[in-house]
């Protein structure tokens, strides 16, 4: 697709949009887009891009924030950026919108309707991945448990933010950056993995992975506890995984300066090769600037700025090494009071407790290593904000195979064993209702009810709040006092399965 503006130098926020909805699905618009937006849109100027920079900038500069208090035009000069900051009242005029005196028309800017349009775009594609389907029926009634699950262990803003890919891979053994924030414990960098030396393996387990879970492969990415740059050879995992899996990854990275040339032919190469977003992580004030001089609104269109620098407002994870921390705490404080002067009080709220995104393989090549892994809140049991429910080794490729397959085996049963006792999530409250069972806890309540059968519910409810009987005990129960068929007691305690409402965390000792 291609509008042509001749020599306009603003197209109009429909038609930008047009042009970027419709590069979602065509990856060299896409990186037209980026490397030549002129050649489009006729303008060198996106306006969806300044905006975006504009909001990064709210969020992520406190001098950036009091400059526009002071003065709005200056400041947006100073930061050149090409937007009226008065059109983007309703983004940074906190004390307009806490008195109620921002007016229809501030909402409806033309800038403001481009940044909603755009996050909801992304939002829209990245819903697919969350409801991406394996050809792997247990592995997929497995992953959907656990994004039931999240859905009502984890703060609601945070759950919303998990797209619960099936698999990652960590191409190093450690990480060089060193976050003291960092959510999952990343250890200290040891080394990256040779691409020549592990290739043969490497392929292999990709190739098990695609034949065990399917297309949903292709939504598998390439860092955990590890940096992506600290591997010479990234890029050829990369598009290794597209090769075989059939999906480019999307990269987050915590050094994006550290070789900006490399960082901007992989910006090109993902785009070129159908990523739709990738992310720099910004560390501090200094790269925040540097990254910003570097490459253009246009040019990071598709990358989100992930503010952790100093005078940021947004939220850590209380996860990892950032857990109970110091540091933390102050950081809080600080948004906390930044919030209150600039911003809506509602902000205020956030409180992420994992960074997980993964609900499926963790696959380490330098340690030849698996784990079974999927969010949680982080906790004393699971301080990195997520749940291990299998770590296992493997020699080769082949090993590896097989290692996947067995950990689907042990893990993911279509229905509920007979012969475990259920109970349901540790973190629920359970409370008998006249027509059922309620379970609530800091973020949901989940109501179980049947008024035709008040009693059934109320009973059932009650024998898994014991935590002592297994399937086969309750079904035997509710066929003697209510006279319900095994198979629909059976159907049930299935359905509350599915819900991802019963414990689920038995870890098995990884084999000798």
């Amino acid at each position: 697709m291609e509008i042509d503006t001749g020599a306009r130098e603003i197209v109009s926020a429909h038609r930008e949009l047009q042009a970027i909805e419709a590069s979602l699905n065509d990856h060299e618009l896409r990186l037209r887009l980026i490397t030549d937006p002129k050649s489009v849109l006729g303008t060198d100027r996106v306006l969806t891009a300044e905006v975006k920079r504009f909001a990064e900038l709210l969020i992520g500069n406190a001098s950036f924030r009091k400059g526009l208090q002071e003065n709005a035009r200056a400041t947006v000069e100073a930061f050149g950026l090409r937007v009226d900051p008065f059109e983007l009242r309703a983004l940074w005029d906190g004390k307009a919108l806490r008195e109620g005196s921002l007016t229809p028309q501030d909402l409806q800017r033309e800038g403001i309707l481009c940044l909603n349009a755009f996050n909801e775009l992304k939002r829209a594609f990245f819903s697919r991945m969350l409801s991406a389907v394996s050809s792997n029926p247990a592995f997929d009634a497995w992953r959907h448990r656990q994004i039931a699950r999240c859905r009502t262990e984890v703060d609601p803003v945070n759950a919303s933010a998990i797209v619960h890919a099936p698999a990652t891979f960590e191409l190093a053994s450690g990480c060089s950056v060193g976050c003291w924030f960092c959510g999952v414990s990343a250890e200290k960098y040891r080394g990256a993995v040779s691409y020549e030396a592990i290739r043969d393996d490497w392929l292999a387990t990709l190739a098990a992975l695609r034949d065990e879970l399917g297309p949903i492969a292709s939504k598998a990415f390439l860092y955990w506890g590890t940096e992506p740059f600290d591997n010479p050879d990234y890029e050829k995992y990369c598009l290794d995984l597209k090769a075989v899996c059939g999906g480019f990854p999307q990269t987050t990275t915590a050094i994006p300066m550290r070789d900006a040339d490399r960082t901007w032919e992989l910006i090109k190469l993902s785009a070129r090769e159908g990523c739709l977003v990738n992310r720099f992580s910004i560390l501090t004030p200094r790269v925040q600037s540097e990254t910003m001089a570097r490459f253009t609104p246009a040019q990071l269109l598709f990358v989100e700025l992930v503010l952790h620098n100093r005078g940021s407002l947004m939220v850590k994870a209380e996860a990892g090494r950032a857990r109970n921390s110091r540091r933390l705490q102050e950081d809080r404080d600080f948004v906390t009071v930044e919030l209150g002067e600039y911003a809506s009080p509602a902000l205020q709220a956030a409180r992420p407790s994992t960074i997980a995104c993964v609900s499926g393989f963790l696959i380490n090549l330098a340690h030849k290593e698996i784990r079974l892994i999927s969010p949680c809140p982080a906790s004393d049991e699971h301080p990195d904000g997520y749940v291990v429910f299998e770590r296992t080794s493997f020699g080769d490729g082949r090993e590896a195979a097989a290692r996947l397959r067995e950990l689907i085996a042990r893990h993911m049963p279509m229905r509920l064993d007979a012969t475990t006792a259920l109970a349901f999530r540790g973190d629920l409250s359970f409370a008998s209702e006249p027509d059922g069972f309620v379970l609530s806890n800091a973020f949901d309540t989940i109501a179980i009810r049947n008024k035709a059968h008040p009693a059934l519910m109320q009973r059932v409810g009650g024998l898994i709040h014991e935590g002592r009987w297994n399937a086969e005990a309750i079904s035997v129960a509710l066929r003697g006092e209510f006279g319900v068929a095994d198979a629909q007691a059976r159907g049930l305690l299935d359905l509350l399965f599915d819900k991802g409402v019963l414990r689920e965390r038995t870890a098995v000792p990884a084999p000798i």
